[in-house]
């Protein structure tokens, strides 16, 4: 079958490209803790060369410091995260600087931690006369941009009956990349789940937290395929992380959330503050789905989430969205929902291609702009479509 996504290993030489051409150093380690990437700005910084440490565990850390060192690791590996952790690090001289340290952990396709990622800032004197903080918040723009493509999956899959197409359009033009995510992601009896969410916040912080919803949205739908409960849940973990991680009660994220039964095409959606979803009916008529006006996620701990159930008929197609299109600005104008509506009508009018359809509404509102968007765009449209086109065995494709 001919491929048209982006394999897993052209994201990886992408993600290595980026991370290469880094004025900051990038380090990670495996779960055993020895050196897995080592990228050049680590090789100037600290002295040592990448084959003199690759596979081995990390020199950075003087003797003194290993305890505490594989304590903070292990944390990591656990889930967490941490952003500008300031400590010492040795170079190959002997000498140790001090360094901003931000770290997260490294997961596989199927969320499994495989290791743990190091963003390092050398905060030294003789860094800060070198260096300008546009620099610094320039480079921390683009590794956030390469977390925020590891919250968006493969470009086109195939659940059975379920078609779905992602895409992601960071507003480089901005200071930062955003939280912006989405996933589609297989349950068991044959259902799907589809997510669509928006963390508030920019740069590399927020696009590690989005991340880490990601996750645990997939790890509550597993347990209980209900997105009310879910939310419910996702709400009250928010909430926590604020209050217990010092986040900030301005802290939110809003978030739609579904699952669908490809077989029957029955569909349970629930929103936390999130944009209307869209409904293209075979028939060509677009619907704009009404839900219960839920919080967004962080505002109200005992907030309880509601629901709606409707029916994906052969040909529908249903188009989710944060608001970076529908806020898309020209002048004192919003490109908004009945924007939103119209490009949606005529890219699907254009071609029967859900990527093609996505692309063409991403097109529409930076031209509806004059340029760029100013804030990040998901997108997400699922079809249903006949059984007889149906994978086999009920197989997940991957375009």
């Amino acid at each position: 079958m001919k491929t048209t996504r982006e394999e897993p290993d052209e994201r990886k030489a992408l993600l290595q490209a980026v991370i290469y051409a880094s004025r900051m150093p990038v380090v990670a380690v495996n779960t055993q803790g020895n050196i897995t990437m080592w990228s050049p700005a680590a090789e100037r910084l600290f002295g040592w060369k990448e084959s003199e440490v690759l596979g081995r565990p990390s020199p950075l850390i003087p003797p003194e410091k290993q305890a505490d060192y594989r304590s903070l690791r292990q944390i990591v590996l656990n889930g967490a995260t941490f952003t500008g952790a300031r400590v010492c690090a040795r170079k190959k001289d002997g000498s140790c600087i001090r360094v901003l340290v931000s770290a997260a952990p490294l997961r596989d396709p199927k969320g499994a931690v495989q290791g743990v990622v190091a963003v390092i800032d050398d905060v030294s004197a003789g860094r800060q006369a070198q260096e300008s903080s546009v620099q610094s918040q320039e480079q921390e723009r683009y590794i956030a941009h390469l977390f925020q493509r590891s919250l968006v999956p493969a470009a086109e899959v195939v659940f059975s009956t379920l078609e779905v197409a992602t895409l992601c359009e960071p507003a480089l033009a901005g200071p930062n990349v955003g939280g912006d995510f989405c996933d589609a992601f297989a349950l068991n009896a044959g259902k799907v789940a589809l997510l669509v969410g928006d963390v508030c916040g920019r740069g590399l912080e927020a696009a590690i937290y989005a991340d880490h919803l990601k996750y645990a949205v997939r790890a509550y739908l597993r347990e209980s395929p209900y997105p009310t409960q879910a939310l419910t849940r996702l709400n009250r973990f928010v909430c926590d992380t604020q209050r217990l991680d010092g986040r900030g009660e301005e802290t939110f994220t809003v978030l739609t959330l579904g699952v669908v039964d490809p077989a029957s095409g029955e569909m349970v959606l629930a929103l936390a503050g999130a944009e209307p979803p869209l409904l293209r009916k075979s028939s060509g008529e677009i619907k704009t789905i009404s839900t219960r006006a839920n919080l967004p996620l962080g505002i109200e701990a005992g907030e309880t989430y509601g629901a709606i159930t409707l029916r994906l008929e052969p040909g529908d197609t249903l188009l989710l969205a944060t608001d970076g299109i529908t806020e898309a600005r020209r002048g004192p104008e919003f490109l908004d929902s009945a924007g939103l509506v119209r490009l949606f009508e005529q890219a699907s009018a254009e071609s029967p291609r859900l990527r093609e359809i996505g692309q063409a509404i991403l097109n529409g509102a930076r031209t509806f702009t004059g340029g760029s968007l100013r804030d990040d765009a998901c997108l997400l449209l699922a079809r249903r479509k006949d059984a007889g086109e149906a994978s086999p065995a009920g197989e997940n494709v991957r375009y």
